[in-house]
């Protein structure tokens, strides 16, 4: 069984230690997004960690939004004189500056603050395959061979579409074959792979232009592994910027 650092991951919205801005009062601290959960915020001053009891949670009124970036309120004035003001906490998916909205990121989560989310299994296969989808052909100088050019298609101007989803379908379609390929070489080579993390059946491979923006095309590969669990990955591209891939079950 083959266990790989899990590189795509849910973001948890959280803000490091962002600095805040007091005000004229010596009380109010101005912070820059929202504050999703009170629960989550850890305020420190100096790098002191102060306690909840000693501010106040607020919404700054002197914006107009929806979702207004919020303040604190201490207890007493803050007399120290350009103190550090920081606070650590969850703001809204849309304001977070990570994952820029999207929901996922990709890099390292570590779990338990020291072991790194790993994946296995169809996850692992699912992985794999968007590697192979998404690395540019050739970028590897070890691998050379290994990749795509989907990515070579971004920029390009859109003159034939059909001729655009051929190619894009083409490559893919080569993404697989590299990978049962690799998935072959590694088991000539001793390695143990479990059915879960081998790909089995190639289902469908369909590409189709978005009905919203013409320039986006959602690739979707339907394929099982050979334990017989049937997976989908979709990748978007899109031919003015990249764009976020997406990898799931079904």
């Amino acid at each position: 069984m083959s266990i790989d650092l899990k590189i795509q991951n849910s973001c948890d919205h959280m803000v490091h230690w962002e600095v805040g801005s007091l005000q004229s009062d010596l009380r109010t601290i101005y912070f820059q997004r929202p504050l999703a959960s009170s629960a989550s915020l850890t305020l420190r001053i100096n790098n002191a960690v102060i306690e909840s009891a000693l501010y106040a949670v607020q919404v700054r009124n002197d914006i107009l939004a929806i979702e207004q970036p919020f303040s604190l309120l201490m207890a007493r004035k803050i007399k120290d004189y350009q103190p550090l003001i920081e606070a650590q906490y969850v703001t809204i998916m849309k304001y977070c500056r990570k994952c820029r909205g999207v929901g996922g990121v990709d890099d390292i989560i570590y779990e338990n603050k020291s072991d790194a989310r790993t994946c296995k299994d169809e996850e692992l296969l699912l992985q794999m395959l968007e590697k192979a989808v998404v690395t540019r052909l050739g970028s590897n100088p070890f691998h050379s061979w290994f990749g795509t050019g989907l990515q070579d298609l971004v920029g390009k101007k859109l003159i034939d579409p059909e001729m655009a989803q051929n190619r894009m379908n083409e490559q893919v379609s080569m993404a697989v074959e590299k990978l049962r390929t690799l998935q072959g070489q590694m088991q000539s080579s001793g390695r143990e792979l479990t059915p879960r993390e081998l790909f089995g059946e190639l289902i469908s491979l369909e590409s189709a232009p978005s009905p919203v923006d013409p320039s986006i095309y959602t690739i979707r590969v339907r394929f099982t592994s050979q334990s017989g669990k049937l997976l989908q990955y979709d990748q978007l591209v899109n031919l003015q910027s990249a764009k976020i891939r997406m990898a799931s079950s079904w």
